[in-house]
């Protein structure tokens, strides 16, 4: 790859402009430019050992990807995207010498290169690189498609969740890294914005170069300018130390940590996203600093809203959450002390929206400022040099605790019991369930769960399901269902036509209802249908109840405890309890695909009346 160029300020183009190719003309190479305009160079590939033939066709698929619209959005995905693209190349071609296109590439080839790379890799992260790629590939064989989507199979895990007082702690130490870091940059940024105003700051402590004496100021003026401390520092130590002391920063700290953060300060950042949200690598990484508030602005307890992305979810990938309380707060401080990293990256020609940005040592960061990272998409070393010298979390062991993001991942869906950014089946299956303190809990449990099941089943999830053979049996012979449900044969056949319908299931008796006086109409919420003897469920309403599920399971991640467990948990735990008993993993997620839209916005709309109180 050749160097990068240094970004130009934008003009309009002139008439008749027409936007460069990014192929080359021998389509061998392609040139790379970010969401933002970055210039993220040429990537070459015309020293890789294959036919031109196949090479053209997968540089076209490298394209696409890196393209508008494309799957790589960040310098650090193309470069993985290349890398992948020239050994794939190379070792299907060794190995097969009768390739020539990417029509010879079929499901035996591609079999033959993933099984090489399984052997020697444990995770192997670059066989989904390549499944990326070739599905950008035009003229790939119709039959390994199929044989390239089938998934490799994932190692077993080699790592338990934290104990809740090892999770305790660790998040303890990051919101201690956070809180200082948060205290040190914002007091500089404040002196900063004063300056700025036109204020007199002449009364702040004073920094020594060799060149001159620099109020601090104007010092920090030059430094978020340039992303550079001004000047040639001196190399007493006294003078050194007091430079240090002026701004906040620490011992044997570079100076720039007045206004930016270190890698193991944003590593503890995303600590803390983790301990609160569940959130994984990909999420983190894709964070921007930019949100809406969701709130009247004039109330104490802001709410904002925030746009984040899941690659790995395909059309599904955007989503939202909104933040509040506690959260909010964490937020805040994340978007207020990497405001200045951002500031200063548009100044130096390479503007980011990316929220976690740290200053690195240029040995440190592929970044074209050899300055910062705004690319998180792997932890390098952060956690182990960072945390095992300077923050020392112990375990329970009272030995050092080694602290990474997946781990702590597992163990916030371990010990909330419950999804986090997942499905309830990924999380109990991947997360919660293989986990060894979810088998300790069990125990204590699973008698008492027995115990109850039964009138668990029989008081708090009243509504009745109906089999699609009973129910398609009745349509013809209605008085064996009317029986068996203990009602008038005419029910049954207002039933089998749907006309009994409630938002999200039937009912059989609007004027006999249990939340109601007697001869009233029911006036409940659609909710308490699940505890009412006169609602049944056929595969029909699967769907809507499957839609409901997915919003109370949003609701519980965004509403205070409180309000959570005042209106929305029990009606969570009856619908998953029916849902069990009814439909199958499978079923379920057929009736989430097919759910109508508007049954959804239904949905959604009356929870948010909260008619369930």
């Amino acid at each position: 790859m050749t160097g990068r160029r240094k970004p130009t300020a934008a003009a309009m183009p002139p008439a008749g402009y027409r936007r460069p190719e990014m192929v080359s003309d021998d389509g061998l190479s392609v040139a790379v430019v970010g969401e933002a305009g970055e210039d993220f160079g040429r990537f070459d590939f015309t020293k890789v050992a294959a036919p031109p033939e196949l090479m053209r066709a997968l540089v076209s698929g490298f394209a696409r990807a890196t393209g508008p619209g494309g799957r790589w959005k960040a310098y650090s995905s193309a470069r993985e995207g290349a890398q992948v693209l020239r050994r794939f190349a190379k070792e299907v071609s060794a190995a097969n010498p009768q390739i020539a296109t990417i029509g010879d590439v079929t499901a035996e080839v591609w079999w033959g290169w993933r099984t090489a790379i399984e052997a020697t890799n444990r995770v192997p992260g670059q066989i989904n690189l390549a499944r990326a790629l070739l599905h950008e590939v035009d003229g790939l064989p119709k039959t390994t498609r199929p044989a390239m989507n089938a998934k490799a199979l994932k190692p077993p895990r080699t790592y338990d969740s934290y104990s809740r007082a090892e999770f305790k702690r660790i998040r303890s130490a990051a919101r201690r890294v956070v809180e200082a870091a948060w205290s040190r940059i914002s007091a500089n940024s404040e002196i900063l914005a004063r300056y700025r105003a036109g204020e007199d700051t002449s009364g702040f402590e004073t920094l020594q170069t060799r060149e001159r004496m620099w109020a601090r100021a104007e010092w920090l003026a030059h430094l978020i300018r340039t992303g550079d401390p001004p000047g040639t520092t001196v190399h007493s130590a006294e003078v050194t130390a007091a430079n240090r002391a002026a701004v906040g920063v620490g011992e044997d700290k570079p100076l720039r940590e007045a206004l930016f953060l270190t890698g193991g300060e944003v590593f503890a950042l995303m600590a803390l996203f983790v301990c609160e949200w569940g959130y994984n690598g990909e999420v983190l990484n894709s964070m921007t600093g930019s949100d809406t508030r969701a709130d009247d602005r004039d109330l104490d307890d802001p709410v904002h809203l925030v746009d984040l992305d899941k690659p790995r979810r395909g059309d599904a990938r955007h989503f939202s959450n909104a933040f509040s309380g506690k959260r909010a707060r964490l937020w805040e401080v994340a978007v207020s002390v990497t405001q200045p990293a951002r500031e200063t990256l548009a100044a130096l020609g390479h503007p980011t929206d990316k929220l976690f940005v740290a200053a690195l040592t240029p040995n440190r960061t592929t970044h074209p400022t050899r300055l910062f990272r705004t690319c998180w998409s792997k932890e390098h070393g952060a956690h182990i040099s960072y945390w095992s010298s300077a923050v020392q979390v112990t375990g329970d062991d009272n030995h050092p605790l080694p602290v990474t993001l997946s781990r702590l991942r597992l163990s916030e869906q371990a010990l909330n019991e419950k999804s986090s950014q997942n499905s309830d089946a990924v999380s109990s299956k991947v997360y919660r369930y293989p986990d060894p303190q979810t088998h300790t809990r069990a125990r204590k449990v699973v008698l008492q769960g027995q115990t109850d099941a039964v009138d668990h089943a029989r008081v708090t999830v009243r509504m009745r399901t109906i089999t699609p053979q009973a129910l398609a049996a009745a349509r013809s012979d209605p008085d064996g269902l009317a029986r068996e449900l203990g009602v008038d044969p005419a029910k049954i056949a207002l039933l089998t036509q749907g006309r009994l319908n409630t938002p999200a299931a039937a009912c059989l008796d609007y004027h006999s209802s249990p939340f109601a006086a007697p001869g009233e109409p029911c006036a409940a919420s659609f909710l308490s249908c699940l505890a009412c003897p006169n609602a049944v469920a056929t595969q029909d309403h699967l769907p809507r109840l499957v839609a409901l599920h997915d919003a109370l399971v949003a609701i519980s991640e965004v509403v205070p405890q409180p309000q959570w467990q005042q209106h929305y948990a029990e009606h969570l735990a009856r619908l998953r309890d029916l849902l069990s008993q009814y439909a199958n993993d499978a079923e379920i997620a057929q009736a989430r695909s097919s759910a109508a839209p508007s049954d959804t916005d239904t949905i959604e709309a009356l929870l948010r009346g909260r008619l369930d109180r």
